[in-house]
């Protein structure tokens, strides 16, 4: 008995259903899938191509980014966040077509949500054009100000 996530398919639509099916069913042939992580196990990392968004039902997840203490240490992990079940990552990607700014890890076992990119980029097609430029003019400035954020370099 698989319940089919409501059409048509928005960000807030899939909030508010899950908000009444906490372990959601996925249909056969629905645009959105379900996505298990065990624990310690990446959901995707930095630099890769995204291709999917997610949305957290169950467990944690936390944000990592790459950096280095000094020029001449190897690249390390630092934590920059955590995300809780009703959370979305992954969106930046989906909207903006650029590389994973982070990677995220599963620090418990999780059951997740996942629409793929040309399913969202399908619904934004319908959309103004003014709509998918600011879209893409905040999300450019926000991986900016992350950069600079994380790296430490002076703000300008």
């Amino acid at each position: 008995n698989a319940t089919v996530i409501p059409k048509p398919l928005s960000l807030e639509a899939l909030r508010a259903y899950l908000a009444k099916n906490p372990v959601a069913s996925v249909a056969k042939g629905s645009p959105v899938n379900k996505r298990s992580l065990s624990k310690g196990g990446y959901l995707f990392r930095e630099n890769e191509a995204g291709d999917s968004l997610f949305i957290l039902q169950t467990g944690k997840l936390e944000a990592l980014k790459q950096v280095a203490a000094s020029p001449a240490d190897n690249r390390t992990e630092i934590r920059v966040a955590e995300i809780l079940p009703g959370q979305v990552v992954g969106e930046m990607s989906v909207l903006d077509g650029r590389p994973r700014s982070l990677s995220i890890r599963a620090v418990e076992d999780s059951l997740l949500l996942e629409l793929r990119a040309h399913e969202l980029r399908t619904h934004l097609s319908s959309q103004p054009t003014w709509l998918r430029v600011l879209i893409e003019s905040a999300l450019d400035r926000l991986r900016t100000m992350n950069e600079k954020l994380l790296t430490k370099s002076p703000l300008s």
